[in-house]
């Protein structure tokens, strides 16, 4: 009777181990989760103030035509501006002004 108990004791010590191990690691896996989101947040954000002022001279032309030739969808949207793929292009007088990345 005393070993039964003993080796119930034994798996219950191995699994809570086991569980512990694996809240922490949970955390971690968390942590560097929410850092990489950040992260990838910030380079969009600096992305998006930098496209326009780096795409002043690129016209609507040269955004179709990039857009074909790298096989993405392409939607005109009619006072909005042009979806290529995911990223919104706004033009004036046929300039690109501003690139949502949404």
């Amino acid at each position: 009777m005393k070993r039964i108990i003993r080796l119930a004791l034994l798996c219950s010590i191995l699994i809570n181990a086991v569980l512990l191990y694996r809240v922490f690691d949970l955390g971690v896996m968390t942590t560097y989760g929410m850092d990489e989101i950040h992260y990838r947040n910030r380079q969009a954000s600096e992305l998006k103030k930098l496209l326009p002022l780096l795409l002043k001279s690129t016209s609507q032309e040269q955004v179709l035509l990039a857009a074909k030739q790298a096989d993405l969808e392409v939607i005109n949207k009619s006072g909005e501006g042009t979806y290529v793929g995911t990223i919104l292009f706004t033009y004036s007088g046929g300039k690109v002004m501003g690139v949502d990345l949404q």
